[in-house]
């Protein structure tokens, strides 16, 4: 019998949550802050999600800090590795170019799909592409996929989602880089490092910062290689 205890979130996902709320961008920026140090924390652990998007980011309410604590659920594509991946997992909207492609793929996946989720908060719903339909979205994707600036964005979130909607995964941002971005000027500093022993939560003594984590110490990270992706499909398509 394998008993896993984690730790509760009763806000529901980043989905639900974005059908009762408009996020303004320093909302959105506070969002990315989060996410973005515990998926530094996944890859300082040679652990690369696949599957980042609003569905697998749940809310805790109830915290001492009275704002909004985002955290990565739904391990279930995860795979802990430190050599390069090749299964076409994931969410179609979310995946990578390189996942497309057929080609083999590192952590960096997760950080094009993070500048999706990103994009999809500030603008409540949309993606950066011209379609919504498989086929041409994978022809979209593999044309050379190029982030397009929007005027109604700041200057720092523009600059953040060219760097990761990178086509190139060799130069899109890092979760370590983007941690260091002035993106997150004004925001609390998170501090973290390579070993997970020095990210442990004082209960006496809580550190608001530290709640952003995925607990994996006590989670079997399943080995998925050659699961197919999970590929919404447009109402045209149904009907095919």
């Amino acid at each position: 019998m394998l008993i896993m205890i984690l730790e509760f979130s009763d806000g529901g996902t980043l989905s639900d949550r974005m059908k009762e709320k408009v996020f303004s961008e320093k909302e959105a920026k506070n969002l990315l802050h989060q996410v973005n140090f515990a998926l530094h924390f996944l890859h300082s652990m040679n652990i690369t999600h696949r599957d980042i998007k609003m569905e697998n980011i749940f809310i805790d309410d109830e915290n001492y800090t009275g704002e909004m604590i985002y955290m990565i659920g739904d391990l279930g594509f995860a795979k802990k590795t430190k050599s390069k991946m090749y299964s076409g997992v994931g969410t179609a909207y979310f995946m990578a170019p390189e996942i497309w492609e057929g080609k083999d793929y590192t952590e960096s996946v997760d950080m094009w799909a993070l500048g999706i989720l990103y994009y999809n908060v500030l603008t409540n719903g949309e993606f950066p592409y011209k379609t919504s339909m498989n086929q041409p979205l994978q022809r979209e994707i593999l044309r050379q996929f190029k982030y397009t600036t929007r005027k109604d964005f700041s200057d720092e979130s523009n600059e953040v989602l060219g760097r990761l909607l990178q086509y190139d995964y060799t130069k899109r941002i890092t979760a370590a880089e983007l941690n260091d971005h002035r993106i997150f000027d004004g925001c609390p500093k998170l501090h973290t490092n390579d070993s997970h022993k020095n990210l442990q939560i004082n209960p006496k003594k809580p550190e608001p910062h530290k709640h952003y984590l995925v607990s994996v110490e006590s989670i079997e990270v399943i080995d998925v290689e050659g699961d197919s992706p999970t590929m919404p499909q447009s109402e045209e398509e149904k009907k095919e």
